[in-house]
């Protein structure tokens, strides 16, 4: 599923969710200038999908579920 995040916390909320048990997905690019490794989408990320969505949205630096 996808998730939106606190604008710029994409990775911090991605850890969050992965400490509750779920598994979550970040995609990941070099930045422009080459030197740092960067969210791909400042505000987005995944989250294995399932039956207990509802968790999702209570973790911080989520905005909500998609």
């Amino acid at each position: 599923m996808a998730v939106q995040a606190s604008y710029g916390e994409a990775r911090l909320a991605g850890a969050n969710v992965d400490k509750i048990g779920l598994v979550s997905y970040v995609p990941l690019v070099k930045s422009v200038s080459g030197k740092r490794i960067v969210p791909l989408f400042d505000e987005y990320f995944f989250v294995r999908w399932v039956k207990d969505w509802v968790r999702v949205n209570h973790v911080r630096g989520v905005g909500r579920v998609l």
